[in-house]
């Protein structure tokens, strides 16, 4: 039931009642209720502010809710095989029965009242910006609720939960001061920059709230044996304090600035029951309202700093074809360590210490339209939009000539110049560090002043080393125990994109990446003297988009061999001689390889992952082998490839044929370390990255181990066209090229997979095919489109494993797979599909352990939707 309470607000009332052996339709005896329920709710929802006089702009919305609930067993849980009403009348008097009937039946009871976002409204013929003392800028909340329940297991349980908030928020509309707007000489196009300098004064926005949540609860077992046995109540408390702020200030239109934080706080409470009746209540009391007055325990601090800057390149003429930003966020936590109990049974601050936390984004982004830049040029500009031609006066104006052969050639020879449309440059690096063991609180900003740590950089997302500080001030804990490891990261990414247009409808779209990750971890702790770091350990991966297209088509020989891994085999002495050139360690000494008795440099042997890796990288990408000599981390990225080409329709010829005709043609290489760390047996007293330590095949130890290195390369179409005929008939004929060649320097053998695929697709659309059917002694015609569809594939994949030092191929796996699908569709109504399939899969394999097998699968399918 809902009463409604004219415009301030309404009451609902509910109850139910159900009787032992409800149950639904499905359920069996045993599952069906064994309880007898009734229950009833009150709630009471009003706006007290309509209350008031309406100049006023109060709202007070209240809510007030009452419920119980009782559930009367039918057998007596004590003694499950007797009714529980045949138990009650062996009892002599009502006082007994009720004693029982509270023992055996489940009541819970619900109360609570809320005020939910109580303020003060803006009047409506309010003029002018909101102000920062407004009194509508603050709202503020309170709920309380309770829960009593008992039951056959529970004596009681009481649950109180208390939550109040006050909120400030400010969204102002600040003014923007131009100073030089009036002066004139300044409004010259190429002063823009000086005359449009900009600020503001006041903040955009301004947002503080702090909340505070307290939860108490009480529960105690019932004692269901007839020995005496004492069962001590068991308290759960919560005390929650946080505080919220968020600050938005645009210093000018290009420069903005935000800044949030979160504070959580704890408001430690006295174990045992709190009670105004309990003799030690005013102690506890005052114990809690200290805890108030010094603004709780934090527990928790984060807080973010963000800056956006444009540049104003649309002020300067010669730049305002591009536009570029920059962003900087940083990031701070500050996490503190669960109490401890000491010696004397007394909590306190964890010997271990906090935990604090800071990141860093640095990002520039920069995007070119060239497209504008070449129309500042009113010849480029006539070139790329040419003029309408003028309109005839006479009929003399009828003989004109067209432009010289000079001119055409000139105005193409531009226009190829012009083909760079649009450049797009993004590049972040990201920086984290987290550290534990810091003994000092958050007072403001993340700071203690008194202090002054962890330092203002830090706190603000700067990367520093600030451990020496911290020991300085007697800030980091001594304890030797500590064993959680001192972390930080470093992550670059980098994306460069470009849109080509050489010749009218053929685009080309230029892709490179280039992203590195880069984790340090070490131990930092008191070893009983100094303070001493333990076990340094430097992982990391790496991937670039690269250019290996001049390998792709090396075939394999009768026994698998490609000319690839024999330049692999044959330029490793030469890269052996430049990397040992290149060492400050090597003696000029040479030994012979054990196996093909080649000289090579002592030190950087035939299976030398200083020597394997650029011999890998040189000969499966066609570059020089010096490229990746210097460093296995190349600085700038090759481009990727994809281009299309839509203009095969606009010739004359073949226009009557196709509506349209779409070339494509698609290359994607990248080179990868999916993981490397530092070698934990490298010494490298002079920082110069190389080692005298050698491992057990005498080559010198590398900075970094590495595991594998992959080149994954795809053409994706190799060739594509796409031709939608006059007849409605579309064609399609796919051309699909991919290897994935892996080295493992831990085995020292490559394994590379190539796969090659045609895909030929015909599709051939029925227009409006009728036909009658006959339902219920009537006609009915049926008008809709029969799509048909034929598609071909034939792929064929190997994988070869190629032995390095032993010189050997062998394929391990690999088929050649021919699919053939054909399907008609047929929609019979807005809700209904039919559709008729036969799908063929022939697998013919390469290697005597597979076995040759087909599949096919044919059918008729109805689809039925239920969408509108």
């Amino acid at each position: 039931m809902n009463i409604g309470l004219a415009d301030i607000g309404n009451i609902m009332f509910a109850t139910t009642l159900s009787t032992a052996g409800f149950g639904s339709i499905e359920k069996k005896v045993y599952e069906r209720q064994l309880d007898n329920i009734s229950s009833y709710d009150l709630a009471l929802n009003i706006d007290l502010g309509r209350l008031l006089p309406e100049n006023f702009y109060l709202r007070i919305p209240m809510h007030i809710d009452y419920s119980e609930m009782i559930a009367n067993p039918k057998y007596n849980p004590l003694d499950p095989d007797v009714y529980l009403k045949d138990d009650l009348s062996t009892y002599a008097t009502d006082r007994e029965v009720d004693s029982v009937k509270r023992l055996v039946q489940s009541y819970t009871q619900r109360k609570g009242i809320n005020f939910m976002n109580v303020k003060k409204l803006r009047p409506p013929t309010a003029k002018g910006n909101p102000k920062f003392y407004d009194l509508s800028n603050f709202d503020i909340s309170f709920a309380f609720n309770q829960i009593y329940i008992r039951n056959p297991d529970i004596e009681y349980n009481k649950k109180k939960e208390y939550s109040g908030t006050i909120a400030y928020n400010f969204n102002g509309n600040p003014k923007n001061y131009m100073p030089f707007k009036n002066v004139k000489f300044l409004n010259n196009k190429y002063l823009k920059l000086i005359g449009n300098f900009n600020f503001y004064l006041l903040p955009k926005s301004i947002s503080l709230s702090t909340d505070m949540y307290r939860l108490y609860e009480e529960n105690r077992w019932r004692n269901k044996t007839t020995n005496l046995v004492i069962i001590e109540p068991n308290f759960i408390k919560n005390f929650m304090w946080n505080r919220n702020y968020a600050f938005k200030y645009d210093l000018t239109r290009n420069l903005r600035f935000d800044y949030t934080a979160v504070a959580n706080a704890r408001i430690d409470e006295p174990p045992g029951r709190i009670d105004k009746r309990e003799s030690d209540y005013k102690e506890k009391r005052d114990s809690i309202l200290r805890n108030i007055v010094n603004f709780g325990r934090i527990t928790n601090f984060n807080q973010r700093i963000q800056g956006n800057y444009t540049l104003p390149l649309n002020y300067i003429p010669i730049l305002d074809w591009m536009n570029a930003s920059a962003q900087y966020t940083g990031n701070y936590t500050w996490m503190a360590a669960p109490l401890y109990k000491d010696s004397t049974d007394q909590y306190v601050e964890h010997p271990y210490g906090n935990s604090i936390q800071n990141s860093r984004t640095i990002s520039f982004n920069v995007n070119g339209n060239f497209t504008r830049l070449y129309t500042k040029v009113t010849y480029l500009k006539n070139i790329l939009n040419p003029p309408p031609p003028p309109r005839l006066q006479d009929e003399e104006d009828t003989i004109k000539q067209g432009p010289t052969i000079g001119k055409q050639i000139l105005d193409n020879f531009l226009r190829l110049l012009m083909m760079t449309k649009n450049v797009s440059f993004n590049i972040s690096f990201s920086d984290a560090t987290m550290l534990t063991g810091y003994r000092g609180v958050p007072q403001a900003l993340g700071m203690e002043f008194n202090n002054m740590t962890p330092g203002w950089g830090f706190v603000f997302g700067w990367q520093e080393d600030v451990r020496d500080r911290l020991v300085a001030k007697d800030l980091f804990t001594k304890d030797t125990t500590l064993n959680t490891p001192y972390l930080t990261n470093h992550t670059e990414n980098m994306n460069i994109r470009v849109t080509l247009e050489p010749i009218k409808y053929l685009t080309i779209n230029l892709t490179a990446i280039r992203n590195k990750s880069m984790n340090n971890r070490e131990y930092f702790r008191y070893n009983g003297s100094e303070f001493q770091s333990y076990t340094p350990l430097t992982t990391g991966s790496f991937s670039m988009s690269i250019i290996s297209s001049k390998t792709a088509f090396a075939k394999n020989a009768k026994d698998f061999s490609n000319k690839n891994f024999q330049i692999l085999l044959d330029i490793r002495p030469e890269i052996a001689q430049m990397v040992a050139e290149r060492s400050p360690v090597w003696d000029g000494t040479y030994v012979a390889d054990s196996v093909t008795g080649i000289l090579y440099p002592d030190g950087y042997g035939a299976t030398s992952q200083n020597v394997l890796i650029p011999a890998f990288l040189a000969a499966y990408t066609g570059h020089k082998p010096s490229k990746y000599v210097k460093s296995i981390f190349p600085s700038f990225p090759m481009p990727n490839w994809r281009i299309s080409y839509t203009g095969l329709s606009k010739i004359e010829f073949l226009k009557k044929y196709f509506n349209s005709a779409t070339l494509t043609h698609g290359y994607t290489s990248n080179y990868t370390l999916s993981s490397f760390s530092n070698n934990p047996l490298f010494s490298d007293p002079d920082g110069d990255g190389y080692t005298t330590v050698r491992d057990a095949l005498h080559n010198y130890l590398p900075q970094y181990e590495i595991a594998q290195v992959s080149i994954s390369e795809t053409f994706n179409p190799m060739f594509g066209i796409q031709l939608n005929w006059k007849n409605s008939l579309v064609t399609t004929i796919d051309w699909k090229k991919s290897r994935n060649i892996a080295l493992n320097t831990s085995n020292v053998q490559i394994t590379e997979i190539n796969t090659n695929e045609w895909v030929i697709g015909l599709g051939y659309r029925f227009k409006d095919l009728a036909f009658d059917i006959r339902t219920g002694g009537q006609t009915k015609t049926i008008n809709s489109d029969l799509n048909l569809k034929a598609d071909l594939s034939i792929r064929d994949n190997i994988t070869v494993l190629r032995r390095i030092v032993e010189e050997i191929n062998q394929v391990s796996t690999g088929q050649k797979i021919i699919s053939i699908n054909l399907s008609a569709d047929y929609q019979i109504t807005n809700n209904i599909t039919i559709r008729a399939f036969f799908d063929k899969i022939i697998n013919k394999p390469h290697v005597a352990s597979q076995y040759y097998n087909t599949s096919t699968n044919f059918g008729i399918s109805i689809r039925f939707s239920l969408a509108m």
